[in-house]
């Protein structure tokens, strides 16, 4: 039970409104506004409503309907034939998934088996103070009393917007800002940030 709770705490901690433009957590972060300046996302899914269990694995098989994913303590039979909404950098459909991907999963639990309403797969979150920007590439160190740095890069669906909410563009990522954000985490390859929040001056 307590990996399942971590699970869906680092969900709403990291999500905000990822999934179907809605919060799925009481956490959530606030509502986004496209930016002129990046690639509009695909139209939202229905409005979030999120089943009573959730659950957590990578991905080790694809069958008909669905994924097997297994856990540090087993095997658990994902069922996507019923699923609302699956995040992957953007909304995706099921075929998108792949051995290997990190899966965080909401809906309903019977046993060894899970019906999934919501997926997001390979997603991340980082927080830290913005050093440079780079092209398409952040360049950041950690918020104290961590010292290091690291990259993240813009993706192209990425939204950006003022803590308290306000649209934002990427004109506004100014050295010397903290900003946090979601993150999709492409195997071998730099994180791509695709919401981005700031605090303001």
């Amino acid at each position: 039970m307590a990996r399942l709770a971590l699970a869906t705490l680092f969900i709403a901690s990291a999500l905000g409104c990822t999934m179907a433009e809605a919060a799925p957590m009481a956490t959530a972060r606030p509502q986004p506004s496209p930016t002129p300046e990046v690639a509009q996302r695909p139209t939202a899914s229905p409005s979030f409503e999120p089943g009573p269990a959730s659950a957590s694995g990578t991905v080790i098989r694809i069958e008909a309907g669905g994924v097997v994913i297994r856990d540090v303590e087993k095997e658990l039979n994902v069922d996507l034939l019923g699923v609302r909404s699956i995040w992957k950098e953007t909304e995706v459909a099921p075929s998108a998934l792949e051995v290997g991907d990190e899966l965080f999963l909401n809906g309903t639990r019977s046993g060894s088996a899970f019906q999934a309403r919501y997926v997001w797969a390979d997603i991340g979150r980082f927080d830290g103070i913005l050093q440079a920007v780079v092209g398409q590439r952040l360049q950041l160190v950690r918020l104290p009393p961590s010292t290091s740095r690291f990259e993240v890069e813009l993706s192209r669906y990425v939204e950006i917007i003022w803590i308290d909410g306000a649209p934002a563009t990427v004109a506004d990522l100014v050295p010397g800002t903290n900003v946090g954000g979601v993150t999709y985490r492409p195997k071998n390859a730099t994180p791509r940030a695709t919401r981005i929040w700031l605090s303001r001056p």
